[in-house]
Protein backbone atom coordinates (compact mmCIF):
# COMPACT_ATOMS: atom_id res chain seq x y z
CA UNK A 1 0.00 0.00 0.00
CA UNK A 2 1.16 3.50 -0.84
CA UNK A 3 0.55 6.55 1.29
CA UNK A 4 -0.98 9.66 -0.28
CA UNK A 5 -1.70 12.69 1.91
CA UNK A 6 -1.81 10.52 5.00
CA UNK A 7 -4.23 7.98 3.50
CA UNK A 8 -3.43 4.48 2.43
CA UNK A 9 -4.05 3.73 -1.24
CA UNK A 10 -4.75 0.23 -2.47
CA UNK A 11 -2.43 -0.84 -5.29
CA UNK A 12 -5.48 -2.40 -7.02
CA UNK A 13 -8.38 0.05 -6.70
CA UNK A 14 -10.55 -2.06 -9.03
CA UNK A 15 -11.32 -4.42 -6.16
CA UNK A 16 -13.10 -1.78 -4.11
CA UNK A 17 -14.47 0.52 -6.81
CA UNK A 18 -17.79 0.02 -8.62
CA UNK A 19 -17.65 -0.88 -12.28
CA UNK A 20 -17.96 1.74 -15.02
CA UNK A 21 -21.38 0.37 -16.01
CA UNK A 22 -22.67 0.58 -12.44
CA UNK A 23 -21.56 4.21 -12.13
CA UNK A 24 -23.03 5.08 -15.55
CA UNK A 25 -26.39 3.48 -14.71
CA UNK A 26 -26.44 5.12 -11.28
CA UNK A 27 -25.82 8.57 -12.75
CA UNK A 28 -28.49 8.03 -15.40
CA UNK A 29 -30.99 6.98 -12.71
CA UNK A 30 -30.34 9.95 -10.42
CA UNK A 31 -30.10 12.51 -13.22
CA UNK A 32 -33.57 11.74 -14.56
CA UNK A 33 -36.02 14.62 -14.31
CA UNK A 34 -38.55 12.42 -12.55
CA UNK A 35 -38.40 11.89 -8.83
CA UNK A 36 -40.41 9.98 -6.27
CA UNK A 37 -41.74 13.25 -4.89
CA UNK A 38 -43.40 14.32 -8.15
CA UNK A 39 -47.17 14.05 -8.34
CA UNK A 40 -48.36 11.00 -10.18
CA UNK A 41 -50.78 11.32 -13.07
CA UNK A 42 -54.38 10.38 -12.53
CA UNK A 43 -57.09 11.18 -10.06
CA UNK A 44 -55.84 12.90 -6.88
CA UNK A 45 -56.19 11.03 -3.62
CA UNK A 46 -58.70 12.74 -1.36
CA UNK A 47 -59.25 10.24 1.43
CA UNK A 48 -58.67 12.59 4.34
CA UNK A 49 -61.83 14.65 4.27
CA UNK A 50 -63.97 15.97 7.09
CA UNK A 51 -66.83 13.81 5.82
CA UNK A 52 -64.76 10.61 6.01
CA UNK A 53 -63.52 11.50 9.50
CA UNK A 54 -67.11 12.00 10.67
CA UNK A 55 -68.20 8.70 9.08
CA UNK A 56 -65.35 6.81 10.77
CA UNK A 57 -66.18 8.38 14.12
CA UNK A 58 -69.86 7.46 13.70
CA UNK A 59 -69.04 3.85 12.75
CA UNK A 60 -66.59 3.38 15.64
CA UNK A 61 -68.95 4.89 18.19
CA UNK A 62 -71.76 2.64 16.94
CA UNK A 63 -69.63 -0.52 17.19
CA UNK A 64 -66.31 -0.29 19.03
CA UNK A 65 -65.34 -3.76 17.76
CA UNK A 66 -65.64 -2.84 14.10
CA UNK A 67 -62.72 -3.98 11.97
CA UNK A 68 -60.70 -1.71 9.70
CA UNK A 69 -61.64 -3.75 6.64
CA UNK A 70 -65.32 -3.20 7.47
CA UNK A 71 -64.83 0.56 7.71
CA UNK A 72 -62.82 0.55 4.46
CA UNK A 73 -65.59 -1.37 2.74
CA UNK A 74 -68.21 1.04 4.06
CA UNK A 75 -66.26 4.12 2.91
CA UNK A 76 -65.13 2.43 -0.34
CA UNK A 77 -61.44 3.20 0.23
CA UNK A 78 -58.45 0.90 0.50
CA UNK A 79 -57.47 -0.52 3.88
CA UNK A 80 -53.99 1.04 3.59
CA UNK A 81 -55.44 4.51 3.04
CA UNK A 82 -57.83 3.97 5.93
CA UNK A 83 -54.93 3.02 8.22
CA UNK A 84 -53.13 6.25 7.28
CA UNK A 85 -56.30 8.26 7.85
CA UNK A 86 -57.12 6.47 11.12
CA UNK A 87 -53.67 7.10 12.61
CA UNK A 88 -53.79 10.78 11.60
CA UNK A 89 -57.06 11.38 13.50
Amino acid sequence: MNEYEGRLISPRPKESAPSYTMVKNGLAYFNKDESCEDDRPGRPVTVVTEENVRKIEKLVLADRRIKLWQIAEELQISKNELEKLYTSI
